[in-house]
């Protein structure tokens, strides 16, 4: 375990914060993707959302190097990684018509991917996908805790499986956060008051998990190089059900991205095939396939739902894609918008 502390005093000033005239009365989402030259983004964006359709897109902050992913907090904080070598993650606060960055810290490792913010606490956790550390930042004093990958890599899969790559970060309760390790096959759970692994599920070689979702019973993940889902029950000591994400007949290549528990239903978005899997939740936890949508384009990184509403961001494609949820678990396209290499898409709720 390593303790890095300091406020990267020089980096902060670097991040421009724009859209003096935002207003907050409406319904807004956050938009952050990859800052390369391919994809065209400058830092993080907001949308009005109003009756199915994204509206006033503008750029709120720049100076962010692939904001790959954002997590907002309590209405008034957005917090966003660089995913880079030697990651950073950035606070930004809100104040009256704008956003402000209130600090910025070390990821505790390279290529930070995903965020979470510890329920009534100070601290936010990182998955830092390049070095496989997972992290945990105190927003008090902006030091970074940094915690080893727990177990090796398994090289099941040549090119894609040589070094821990730790994916996501989800709190299952207020002190126990689950992760997954895309090339140790893990998914694992960490005991924050005593800093240990108490539980973990080991895949098949060259599975991939990389996101996960949990419910009271269960917690469900998603494999990135064999697009499934798997069920497992939620102190990871049985596996209930694993099914495939693809539909009969695709032959291509395919990776799995996000996946998202609504209304009992369970979605997960396909970056090949670039559609979204849905499933039908049964009482007992288990799966049901309902069918697959087109996401609106190509390579469906993430998505976010809220109400009757999902927005897809397909980053190869560059664009924003509004569905209704329907009573029967399908979506139905409304709206695209064009937007610079998408990667992460969080309402304000």
């Amino acid at each position: 375990m390593k303790i890095l502390r300091g406020l990267l005093v020089a980096i902060i000033f670097t991040v421009v914060v724009t859209c003096a005239s935002e207003s907050f009365d409406s319904i807004v989402i956050y938009v952050s993707g990859y800052t390369t030259p391919k994809g065209g983004g400058e830092g993080i964006y907001r949308y009005t959302f109003d009756r199915g359709r994204l509206r006033n897109g503008e750029l709120i902050a720049t100076g962010l190097y692939n904001p790959s992913w954002i997590v907002m907090q309590d209405n008034a904080t957005i917090h966003a990684v660089s995913e880079i070598a030697q990651g950073r993650v950035t606070t930004l606060e809100r104040r009256p018509a704008r956003w402000m960055v209130k600090h910025e810290a070390s990821s505790g490792g390279d290529g930070p991917v995903h965020l979470a913010p510890q329920p009534h606490s100070h601290s936010l956790w990182v998955a830092n996908y390049a070095s496989g550390t997972t992290a945990a930042i105190d927003l008090q004093n902006y030091s970074t805790t940094v915690y080893p990958p727990p177990v090796p890599a398994t090289y099941g899969v040549p090119g894609r499986q040589a070094s821990a790559h730790a994916h996501v970060m989800v709190f299952l309760d207020d002190n126990s956060v689950a992760t997954c390790d895309l090339v140790a096959d893990q998914v694992y759970i960490r005991d924050i008051t005593t800093n240990t692994i108490v539980h973990s599920y080991t895949f098949k070689n060259g599975t991939g998990p990389r996101h996960l979702v949990a419910t009271a019973d269960h917690i469900y993940v998603d494999s990135e190089l064999t697009s499934q889902v798997f069920v497992l029950s939620k102190d990871l000591k049985e596996l209930k059900q694993s099914i495939d994400c693809l539909p009969p007949g695709f032959d291509g290549i395919d990776t799995s991205g996000e996946i998202a528990l609504h209304r009992g239903f369970l979605y997960v978005s396909l970056r090949g095939y670039n559609g979204i899997a849905i499933f039908r939740v049964g009482e007992d936890g288990l799966l049901t396939l309902v069918g697959h949508d087109p996401s609106g384009g190509r390579t469906p990184r993430h998505f976010s739902l809220h109400g009757d509403h999902m927005i897809v961001a397909n980053q190869d494609s560059h664009n924003l894609v509004v569905f209704k949820v329907l009573p029967s678990g399908r979506i139905k396209q409304l709206h695209s918008v064009h937007h610079p290499e998408p990667t992460c898409v969080q309402w304000d709720i």
